[in-house]
């Protein structure tokens, strides 16, 4: 099962992550890159470093629960 949750990134642009919601949840950015969840409401692009962060409050109390 996945879920999309809305981002935005450092710089305000809107984008999206999918959570692949498994034992091991897995994150990705719309474009495929994997990220980390650094807090509930931050992911972080392992690549790249940038970060994006979760728009909805309803999202961010979702990842708590992970």
């Amino acid at each position: 099962m996945s879920r999309t949750i809305a981002v935005k990134d450092s710089a305000g642009n809107d984008d999206y992550v999918v959570v692949e919601d498994s034992l091991t949840p897995q994150f990705y950015l719309s474009t495929g890159d994997a990220l980390s969840l650094d807090s509930a409401g931050h992911f972080q692009d392992m690549a790249t470093g940038f970060s994006y962060y979760v728009a909805s409050d309803e999202d961010k109390e979702w990842l708590l629960g992970l």
